[in-house]
């Protein structure tokens, strides 16, 4: 139970990142507004905090950045 338990967290926690990147990249997509320019930051920094070592995403940052 206790592994299942830790799968279902893993996975969830997964797919809680991809939401944000998700929305992350819609928002970057309408950069030209300064608003969207402002929620694409938020969406992939908070996604860069819980996954680093993922490069595509380190780059797409450091464009918001």
């Amino acid at each position: 139970m206790g592994c299942t338990s830790t799968q279902t967290v893993t996975k969830a926690k997964e797919q809680n990142i991809d939401y944000l990147i998700s929305q992350g990249q819609h928002f970057w997509d309408q950069r030209t507004d300064s608003t969207s320019l402002l929620n694409a930051y938020h969406f992939i920094r908070l996604a860069h905090e819980q996954r680093p070592e993922d490069f595509d995403l380190a780059v797409l940052y450091g464009r918001i950045l």
